[in-house]
């Protein structure tokens, strides 16, 4: 019973960018009917099919991989955008997608394959997938036991809640949380790390047995780390104010640091510093520094301005001048300034909002260790 709690424990806490992703044996997967408590049963299949843990465990061929990075880049922008929407939006663009990817990859994986993919969503899903109908089906699932889960899972989701609205109350005043703020997050915690095993009671042995054997053997999804999408590539027109570096897939094999500024913010020029230190500690052939200048006033839609300025803050990497906003619109971005992570194989793996060193912040220390472990694979 400790594998079987352990194995749906992950789910809750995993794979955090959906906030704001398996009938076994069947060669169509179900999703959860739309009366299923929507905003309860994460949405898993986006971050599952990005990890590599969950590409190993397909079994996928070198051909397969290629041929998904093109299905992924049909729907990653969209994906990514899509955290900046209300909630239900969010939600509903990204089943959308989900739905869209099945169809895909069912008309290219074997039965097998889907079925496989169809335990690891389980499995990403936590408990919260004993909500889904198919699964409910699966292991003969009766209203009382029903009643119960929701039960669990709704106080789970009501604390959750009121610690938000704690949050938020506080925002406008500028003020920290008060104290009953840190003793709801503390309460909702607490619910959520005791919600599997209390769900996992609901269960007959019978039935935790079937839930054994229907969520198959366990991923390491609790180590994933690539869970993000491909970042959206460089315009093939864009203006650059040196040298092109190429696009995001002629920079495979590299670490990309991207990061978006306005020349005039003072914010963004306090983070300067640390994109010349990075150009210096590590070499071309490594990592590859990028700015994509987006400009706030009139002077920095002047590219001989931004190229000057960029001259005086001593770039030694390309500046591409986005005077349309294009790029910042399709990487989603919506703050001076922003940076961002992508590895070798050209998936997002981190973003960071605002100064590096924001009140004793350490975002320069975090992207230069995740850098570094990048670049030891």
């Amino acid at each position: 019973m400790r594998t079987l709690i352990d194995k749906w424990i992950v789910g809750l806490g995993l794979f955090l960018f959906c906030l704001p992703c398996p009938a076994i044996a069947m060669a169509t997967m179900a999703m959860p009917a739309s009366d299923e408590v929507p905003g309860w049963i994460p949405q898993r299949l986006l971050p599952v099919i990005h990890s590599e843990q969950g590409q190993a465990a397909l079994n996928l061929s070198a051909a397969d991989l290629e041929w998904l990075e093109t299905e992924l880049r049909a729907v990653d922008g969209l994906w990514w955008r899509s955290r900046l929407l209300p909630d239900a939006e969010q939600r509903r663009v990204v089943a959308e997608l989900e739905q869209q990817l099945r169809q895909r990859l069912q008309s290219r994986l074997s039965a097998e394959q889907m079925t496989r993919l169809q335990q690891i969503e389980w499995q990403a899903q936590g408990t919260r997938a004993l909500l889904r109908s198919d699964l409910a089906e699966q292991l003969a699932l009766t209203t009382p036991q029903i009643s119960q889960l929701r039960a669990l899972v709704a106080a789970t989701q009501e604390k959750h809640t009121a610690w938000q609205a704690a949050i938020q109350a506080a925002m406008p005043a500028g003020t920290p949380p008060k104290a009953d703020a840190e003793a709801l997050k503390n309460e909702w915690l607490e619910l959520q790390q005791q919600e599997p095993a209390a769900a996992l009671k609901v269960l007959s042995a019978e039935q935790q047995n079937s839930l054994q054997r229907l969520v198959g053997p366990t991923v390491a999804l609790a180590e994933a780390q690539r869970i993000f999408p491909l970042a959206p590539d460089f315009a093939a027109d864009a203006h650059w104010l040196s040298d092109s570096p190429g696009q995001l897939t002629d920079l495979r094999g590299k670490v990309v640091i991207v990061h978006f500024y306005a020349y005039q913010c003072i914010n963004c020029q306090r983070n300067f510093a640390h994109y010349n230190d990075w150009r210096e500690r590590w070499s071309n052939d490594q990592v590859v520094v990028v700015g994509i200048q987006t400009p706030e006033t009139r002077l920095e839609r002047d590219a001989a301005q931004v190229q000057a300025a960029s001259k005086k803050d001593g770039f030694q990497f390309p500046v591409l001048m986005d005077s349309d906003n294009a790029h910042w619109n399709a990487w989603g971005t919506t703050m001076w300034p922003t940076v961002y992570i992508v590895d070798q194989r050209g998936y997002i793996r981190m973003w960071w909002q605002g100064e590096l060193n924001w009140q004793g912040a350490t975002g320069d220390q975090q992207i230069v260790e995740l850098v570094d472990r990048l670049l030891q694979k």
